[in-house]
Formats: structure tokens, C-alpha cells, sequence
């Protein structure tokens, strides 16, 4: 998460949400457009882990003006956000603030060692009974270690800056 992050504007702003930062979890009481950083949606009982009434306060935050950055353990796209609806009450006129959700898979590799890869990203173009209207842009093959893009982005920028950081972001996948 922290490496998407990296290449959001300089200056955008960041804010570490947590249970021990009182009711307010940490969320600005004036948007600045942005990010509200969850460490993860989990009910494992860590500060930094949010479950339940905390993750709603958060979602009920992004219609302020900020936008959401966090991790949740799913096999899948569909079960993240079944996960967010039907075990956090998120509604799905809320849910579908999560334009983009990278899915990254872990893998066993030689000497017993893991890699971590983006297995999928998929663009959000709603949600309904929980569950994401989600197009598949960009997946990993695992045969290989090769990235195929699939679909072009229907909602996220195509200009120039979207290009620039689409390149960097290759050169940091190959180096």
C-alpha cells in the first residue's frame, strides 16, 4: 500500500487512522482531499486494525472529500467486498467510493522463500447487495512473472501525469 501511496502528488496529504486516536479515529474534521490510511480491516483487535462502526465512520468520512487507502485479507474482489457490506454495514452507495482495488497474491517460491506480486487490479464502476460491478484492468501470470493489461481504465485519468506515473511505476515493477 505504502509504494501505491508513493506515487501520489507531492503534498497530498496522508492521515494514519487508528482506535487509539480517540472517537474521531484520527480523521481531519476538514476534507483536504487527502488519504485516509487504514492499516486494515480486520477484527484482530490491533489499534491500527479497524472493524465494524470505526470502518462506517471512515467510509462516512470519504463523502467529506477524502479518499481511502487500506489492505483487507480476501481470496478475491467480490469477497472484499463482502467483507466491507455485509460484515462492516457498509453501504453500497459507499462502497462504490473504492474506484480501484489492487488484489496482490502471495507466492512460494524457490528455496522456500515468498514474493509478493500485483495479482489483479480491478476498476469499480458500482456496487450493489454488496457486491462490486468490478472490470479487470490488469492481471498477473504467474507462469511467467508477466503483467498483461487487459482493459483500459473507464474513470481513472488518461492525460499525460497518468502516463508519466504509469512509467515509473513499470520501471520500479522491472528494477
Amino acid at each position: 500500500m505504502r509504494a501505491i501511496l508513493a506515487e501520489a502528488p507531492a503534498g497530498t496529504p496522508m492521515h494514519t487512522l487508528s482506535s487509539g486516536a480517540g472517537p474521531g479515529l484520527g480523521i481531519p474534521t476538514a476534507a483536504d482531499n487527502g488519504y485516509l490510511i487504514v492499516a486494515e480491516v480486520s477484527p484482530a483487535g490491533f489499534y491500527e486494525y479497524l472493524w465494524g462502526p470505526p470502518v462506517q465512520q471512515v467510509f462516512g468520512a470519504l463523502e467529506r472529500g477524502f479518499l481511502l487507502a487500506t489492505a483487507l485479507h480476501a481470496p478475491g474482489v467480490n469477497e472484499a467486498f463482502e467483507v466491507l457490506c455485509h460484515h462492516n454495514g457498509i453501504p453500497d452507495e459507499q462502497a462504490a467510493r473504492l474506484e480501484l482495488v489492487v488484489y496482490i497474491a502471495v507466492y512460494r517460491v524457490r528455496g522456500g522463500g515468498i514474493a509478493r506480486r500485483v495479482a489483479a487490479v480491478y476498476e469499480i464502476a458500482g456496487v450493489a447487495d454488496g457486491v462490486p460491478a468490478a472490470r479487470l484492468l490488469h492481471r498477473h501470470h504467474v507462469e511467467d512473472d508477466s503483467f498483461e493489461a487487459v482493459a483500459s481504465s473507464q474513470s481513472i485519468g488518461t492525460g499525460p501525469a497518468y502516463h508519466e506515473r504509469l512509467a515509473r511505476f513499470r520501471a520500479a515493477l522491472e528494477a
